[in-house]
């Protein structure tokens, strides 16, 4: 008689342990993140995986997110290209749109950004991009961006140049990318705009080129008035340290994001010597922001991972609650197509940091699927970065925000 009683609690923990273990792997939603964590890239990709890794633990300590009356959890898997976009992407786009089949892409910088966009498309899969600046990148219906791309950040720079510093005679030195080729772009109209012209460009091959002196020095006997310079955050770096050795220091800048830490580590010990009379233009890092409340993001951010975050891990920070808030919208968390009608009549979230402007009422993305924010041009003191000036770009308009 007693078996009965010993066999029927064993099952029915066994059976309690099953339902849960069910419930639980039911409950997870998975998005994913194509990007590089390890290489070069891992600039970029650490802080953005930090930056969303502690978004999802402060959901998740607040019970997770409902979607029509169910409990849910979010999981972001990061799929590392191992900063080889090129190679190692299109085979971490197929896992992640078709054996994976995440209801949400996530897409890092311009690389990556260039070959997974229209294969999401192709998948029907909406995707936000979270870091790639080249202009022109969103496809509606499927493809979002939630920074501000190169038409916000890089007019700002010319601008400061030529009404601020009466910069007429400029010189251009950039990496052969979309990205440098926007930032072009909308340099030079703004300095012809402005009265000024761009005396002279020079083009180098990502990865080919390291030592720019020659360069360099062909642009110094042109006696520029300043120097626009297009590339990543290292081959800028490396292009401040040269052109600060052969005794270039007219104003010069760029449109890079970079931190004050990264500098140190990219240049070496006299780096505060590079940088003296840069300049840069950018989606304006937290420390740096105006908003109280984003400041004190910064501290927290600082605090908890030991770095001071950039401007991308803002917008890392906030794609969860984005892809929540989809969710939510939409009633779903599978539906692809229902969840790409949300996101492009998306409200601004609550719980995001970045302080967007509002579209169409409080959307987050005109009807290109492109999301605006304030951006900055600081200028290099001593031993960091110095805000210089606050400005808003939309649709091509340049305004300065006191």
């Amino acid at each position: 008689m007693r078996k009965p009683l010993v066999l029927i609690p064993t099952l029915f923990i066994f059976l309690l342990g099953f339902v849960n273990f069910a419930v639980a792997k039911e409950d997870v939603v998975n998005i994913g993140f194509v990007h590089g964590i390890t290489g070069p890239y891992a600039t970029y990709g650490v802080p953005m995986r930090d930056a969303i890794n502690w978004s999802i633990k402060m959901i998740d300590e607040k019970g997770g997110f409902e979607v029509q009356g169910k409990k849910y959890r979010l999981n972001v898997i990061h799929y590392d290209d191992s900063s080889k976009p090129e190679t190692e992407g299109p085979g971490l786009l197929k896992k992640a749109l078709y054996s994976d089949k995440v209801p949400i892409l996530l897409l890092g910088g311009s690389p990556i950004t260039r070959i997974g966009a229209p294969v999401a498309s192709q998948a029907k899969t909406p995707t936000i991009v979270l870091l790639a600046g080249m202009a022109d990148i969103t496809k509606p219906p499927y493809i979002f961006r939630i920074r501000p791309d190169a038409a916000q950040c890089a007019p700002p720079l010319a601008t400061y140049f030529t009404k601020d510093l009466k910069a007429k005679r400029i010189a251009f030195l950039g990496a052969d990318t979309d990205f440098s080729r926007d930032n072009f772009k909308f340099w030079k109209e703004i300095t012809e705009k402005e009265g000024g012209k761009i005396i002279s460009e020079q083009w180098y091959v990502p990865g080919k080129v390291e030592d720019f002196y020659p360069t360099l020095s062909k642009i110094k006997a042109e006696n520029p008035d300043a120097v626009f310079i297009s590339g990543t955050t290292q081959q800028n770096a490396l292009v401040y340290k040269q052109a600060s050795e052969i005794g270039l220091n007219v104003p010069r800048g760029g449109y890079t994001g970079m931190t004050a830490e990264q500098a140190k580590d990219l240049i070496g010990t006299k780096y505060t010597e590079a940088l003296k009379n840069v300049f840069d233009s950018r989606g304006i890092d937290p420390a740096f922001h105006p908003d109280k409340k984003v400041r004190d993001w910064s501290k927290q951010f600082t605090e908890k991972f030991g770095y001071f975050p950039a401007d991308l891990t803002m917008w890392a920070w906030d794609a969860p609650f984005i892809a929540i808030r989809a969710f939510q919208k939409a009633g779903t968390v599978s539906d692809r197509e229902k969840i790409t009608k949300a996101l492009a009549d998306l409200e601004i979230p609550a719980n995001v940091i970045t302080p967007y402007v509002p579209l169409r009422g409080n959307k987050l993305f005109d009807e290109q699927g492109q999301s605006y924010s304030t951006t900055v041009v600081l200028g290099w003191e001593n031993v960091d970065w110095n805000t210089k000036k606050y400005y808003s770009v939309i649709k091509g308009a340049v305004k300065e925000i006191k």
